[in-house]
């Protein structure tokens, strides 16, 4: 009797472990399922990353094959018509009338002017090649970070290599577990202590896929934000050159209408900016691809360079050269300026010439119809009194006469002189005449 409860208490410990190991094994599949099922989602991301990756680079790749010179050509149209406007002659000195010499101050201070703000372009042409050097510094940065970002990426892919060999040994850990069930089941003698040992073993073997995949999971998450983190500078280097951008535009359109090549040449640079930013952040996000496809994005980088400064030295040359032809124009400004000048002095010297010489004329004349009256009158003389007040008014016009002549006044001053000099004269004969009827 003894023997059947022991018998009975023995099978129904025997069922209980029984269940107690099948729920644990189910337990520990639900486990690995549901980490095969995480493993194959991120496998599946990464093979949507990377074929996002591959139509970003193919994208990138026809857009060098274009070049810049569409955009280049069409922004150095309107250049080139103002090239050809500032290329005009300017007009000749001798159609310049006397009355338009104050037009031409004018037009002479404008060139001035026009001349500083050439200086002033010139030190802003100066600070953008130092903009562009500094440009050149940060694309060996960005070369740099695209290195260490494309080592991280094979981390990553090695990391999922990885994943992908530790699936397959929890696959055969599985089919071993379930032998080991089967071989626990058919062991009823050593049940218990084999229970114990495979609960020990499977709980142990947990926590270490535990630790396992949340040390894969870091190593994993590292490149991802370090990626993020170059992402985020990239778009920082973005706006900052926008903001550099719009500011450039916004002092440029200052300058006068007839320097607005130089505009287009700030213009045309930093388009040629853009499209090195934009090739740059291709290049950068193409680092998640292998090796020879970031080498070909180079050489398509360096063969778009090449023509952009070849064109900005060629701007350069160009401004030179307007440069010496506005100091031609003002060089011939100021001479014909100066022969206009010099041209009026000789007509107003000759007018005054010729004032002087009909004042003298006209002093001759004068002179001898004074001396014709006083001819007539002289006759008469002794027999009319002369007034003495007459007399003293007659002596001081002889003491002005001689005085005159020994000091010769300008061409003015002896015309003021003469009409005086007629004035007395008549008053003289009037004095005389009024005498001699009385």
């Amino acid at each position: 009797m003894e023997a059947g409860q022991m018998q009975e208490k023995f099978e129904s410990e025997k069922a209980a472990l029984k269940q107690e190991m099948e729920n644990l094994v189910k337990e520990h599949e639900e486990e690995l399922k549901a980490e095969i099922k995480s493993l194959e989602e991120t496998r599946a991301r990464l093979a949507r990353e990377k074929d996002e990756l591959l139509r970003q680079k193919s994208a990138a790749a026809k857009e060098a094959a274009q070049g810049p010179w569409p955009r280049l050509v069409e922004a150095c149209k309107p250049m080139q018509a103002e090239l050809v406007k500032i290329r005009e002659p300017l007009p000749r000195a001798q159609e310049v009338q006397p009355s338009e010499h104050a037009d031409l101050q004018n037009n002479l201070e404008e060139v001035s002017k026009r001349g500083e703000e050439c200086k002033l372009k010139d030190e802003e042409i100066r600070q953008l090649k130092e903009a562009n050097e500094q440009l050149k510094r940060e694309k060996y940065d960005l070369k740099s970070d695209k290195v260490m970002v494309q080592h991280l990426l094979e981390d990553s892919e090695n990391a999922l290599q990885g994943y992908d060999d530790e699936c397959e040994k929890l696959q055969s850990q599985l089919s071993a577990a379930q032998r080991d069930i089967q071989t626990y089941i058919s062991t009823q003698e050593k049940l218990q202590g084999t229970l114990a040992t495979a609960r020990e073993q499977a709980h142990d073997r947990v926590e270490a896929l535990e630790e396992e995949l949340k040390r894969r999971q870091n190593e994993y998450e590292e490149p991802q934000t370090q990626l993020s983190q170059a992402q985020q500078e990239i778009r920082d280097g973005a706006k900052n050159d926008e903001a550099f951008r719009y500011q450039s535009v916004v002092d440029l359109e200052k300058a006068h209408s007839r320097f607005n090549n130089l505009q287009e040449a700030l213009k045309l640079r930093e388009k040629q900016f853009e499209d090195l930013q934009t090739q740059l952040s291709a290049a950068k996000q193409a680092t998640q691809d292998h090796n020879s496809i970031h080498e070909d994005l180079n050489i398509q980088l360096s063969a778009a360079q090449e023509p952009a400064h070849n064109l900005v030295s060629a701007l350069e040359r160009g401004l030179e050269v307007q440069d010496a032809e506005l100091q031609s124009a003002r060089k011939e400004v100021d001479r014909d300026f100066a022969q206009g000048i010099e041209e009026e002095r000789k007509m107003k010297e000759a007018e005054i010439a010729s004032i002087k010489e009909a004042a003298k004329e006209d002093l001759e004349q004068t002179e001898a119809q004074a001396k014709d009256i006083r001819a007539a009158a002289q006759p008469h003389a002794d027999l009319v009194p002369i007034p003495v007040d007459a007399k003293t008014e007659i002596q001081e016009q002889e003491s002005k006469r001689s005085y005159l002549n020994l000091n010769p006044k300008s061409g003015e001053d002896e015309a003021w002189e003469e009409v005086e000099k007629d004035s007395e004269e008549e008053k003289e004969s009037k004095i005389r005449f009024s005498w001699m009827e009385t």
